[in-house]
């Protein structure tokens, strides 16, 4: 049975251990429920990510122009813009938080770990929107699986 001791996860070999946890689980001090309330609580999420990097103009390729006729011309073209391509309607950014808020319920999943390690012939799934593990290793030699998005934040990752 997975235990928690020394802020790390502990789990048997074959065993399977779903998150987000139940508020009844001897487990639940690892994981939290945080709040988002701007941009910045999500930032490290790819769609966010992606959603920046691929649809901001930098400031440096308007600056010094009297009008904004290119800008307007380039997004009306779709030309590439760095290694991705404006493909539409972009989001402002107070629209993509709305967005997130609506569809995620204004909440991400945190679990943090001194060390996460998923044994061989153990699974962790992890079923919240959005999720977030915090921990100096994170070692999977078992299965890590997630059915939506995911941000792992550690000084090593590694397989077994």
């Amino acid at each position: 049975m997975a235990e928690f001791f020394d802020n790390n996860l502990i789990l048997d070999k074959g065993e399977t251990l779903e998150f987000p946890l139940d508020e009844q689980s001897t487990l639940i001090e690892c994981q939290r429920m945080r709040p988002i309330r701007s941009l910045s609580d999500v930032r490290d999420f790819a769609f966010v990510r992606d959603w920046i990097m691929g649809f901001d103009f930098p400031e440096s390729s308007v600056a010094g122009r009297d009008d904004d006729d290119e800008r307007i011309r380039l997004e009306a073209s779709g030309e590439p813009n760095g290694r991705y391509q404006y493909t539409g309607t972009r989001f402002t950014g107070n629209e993509l938080l709305r967005l997130i808020l609506e569809r995620w319920g204004g909440r991400m999943m945190e679990l943090t770990f001194a060390d996460f390690v998923v044994p061989v012939g153990s699974t962790v799934l992890i079923t919240a929107p959005l999720a977030e593990i915090n921990a100096n290793t994170v070692v999977v030699a078992g299965q890590l699986k997630f059915t939506d998005d995911i941000v792992i934040r550690c000084r090593e990752i590694r397989g077994n």
